[in-house]
Parts: structure tokens; C-alpha cells; sequence
């Protein structure tokens, strides 16, 4: 990703594809996909350089279960099932296909166990760029909820 992508993210200067990651009060991890038009939280783009480590090592991840695909909608979700198979659960912001816009991130897949955060090797280095949020990641978020309840 070059400076200059990283700046249209961080203005959302125009769409593309950007997946950021999250942390719930249990410890459960989840990618968010805003296709930079869904809310993301501040301190996600404090610093280009680790968080390109940080895709790079959740990237890295194995496979550790199997995924459950939640949404209804058709389409390609492979994205998705590849995180969720690691562990982690997969948003989407789907606005981007709706012509009625409800501000808010759906569930596509779910892990059938989930990763915890705790559990993967220097975490912590990150803790300034992945938002820890008073929820759960069992269902649809909205957009107001996520900015409300990060801890």
C-alpha cells in the first residue's frame, strides 16, 4: 500500500477496498471490510507502517476451525471464509450495494471457534491502532454502536 492510498483512506477520498481489524470485550478478533465508506475508527490509521504488519501477521494465521456464512446476500465471500477459518469474525459494510443506506457493518461470516486475541504471538505491539469495543461480535453492528463503545 503506498502513502498515497493510505491517504485517500484516511480522507475517504474515494472507494476501495479497506479492511481493518478490532477486538471485542470477550478478546475475539474481527475484520471489518469498509470499502472506505463505513466508519473506522481513529487510531486504525495512526500508523501506515504497523498496519501493514498487523495485516501481514493476521495474514499469516493458520487455519485453526471451520466458517459459517450469515448473510443472505449472493456474491463471493472467500475474503471472509479465509478470516473466519483463522478465527476471526467477517463484517462488511453491505450499504455499498444498498440503495437504502442503514450505516452499519454485517456479520458475513462467523468462526465456528473463535481466535482470541491473547493468542497471537505480539499482539500488544498493536494495541495503538486496534480498537477494543464494549460488544460482542455475534451480529450486525451499527455504525453509531461501534463509535460509542470503543474502550
Amino acid at each position: 500500500m503506498t502513502n498515497e492510498i493510505w491517504n485517500a483512506i484516511k480522507n475517504q477520498a474515494y472507494d476501495l477496498e479497506f479492511d481493518w481489524f478490532g477486538i471485542d470485550k470477550a478478546g475475539q478478533i474481527s475484520v471489518f471490510s469498509s470499502f472506505n465508506r463505513g466508519y473506522v475508527p481513529k487510531k486504525v490509521l495512526l500508523s501506515l507502517e504497523k498496519y501493514l504488519k498487523l495485516q501481514q501477521l493476521i495474514l499469516d494465521l493458520p487455519k485453526i476451525t471451520t466458517a459459517k456464512i450469515y448473510t443472505q446476500e449472493k456474491g463471493n465471500f472467500s475474503d471472509w471464509i479465509s478470516y473466519s477459518e483463522k478465527g476471526i469474525f467477517g463484517f462488511d459494510y453491505q450499504d455499498a450495494h444498498r440503495v437504502d443506506k442503514i450505516n452499519q457493518y454485517d456479520l458475513i461470516t462467523q468462526p465456528d471457534k473463535s481466535l482470541m486475541a491473547e493468542n497471537i504471538k505480539n499482539v500488544n505491539y498493536f494495541n495503538d491502532i486496534i480498537p477494543i469495543f464494549d460488544l460482542t461480535f455475534e451480529d450486525d453492528i451499527s455504525f453509531e454502536k461501534l463509535k460509542y463503545c470503543e474502550i
